[in-house]
């Protein structure tokens, strides 16, 4: 099976890479739906996250575990600021280079972590499915 995945690190990018990968896992989320979240779209107190436009072009709230709301608030206390530009708006994943929202284009980075770590749970084959 391999050696475990390289896991995120400490900096801006692997508290960005951690939050990523949890708010999935904790909330069933598409890939897309992800990408699209807002700062205000995670109600910390309630424990959810408000998904607009999602399948259905449907607004829905959907619960989301403590691990990815430590991981989120870790990661815009410590990391969004730095990634952040002033054409950033209120994306709550954003790109270091561009410091823009996370989309289909820019998933390509955080994409390969996530099916490295699906590969190696063997929840997948390398180069299959995966997110």
């Amino acid at each position: 099976m391999g050696g475990l995945p390289e896991v995120p690190g400490t900096d801006s990018l692997g508290l960005r890479d951690r939050a990523i990968l949890e708010t999935p896992c904790a909330t069933g989320l598409r890939r897309t739906e992800l990408c699209n979240l807002d700062v205000y779209d995670v109600d910390h107190e309630a424990g959810v996250v408000l998904v607009r436009g999602g399948k259905g072009c449907r607004d829905r709230y959907v619960p989301i575990g403590g691990h990815a709301l430590d991981a989120i608030r870790s990661y815009f206390r410590e990391a969004r600021t730095r990634l952040a530009g002033r054409a950033s708006g209120p994306a709550l994943f954003l790109v270091l280079i561009t410091h823009r929202r996370l989309d289909e284009k820019t998933w390509g980075l955080p994409r390969t972590k996530i099916k490295r770590i699906l590969c190696w749970l063997g929840t997948t084959r390398p180069g299959r499915g995966g997110s």
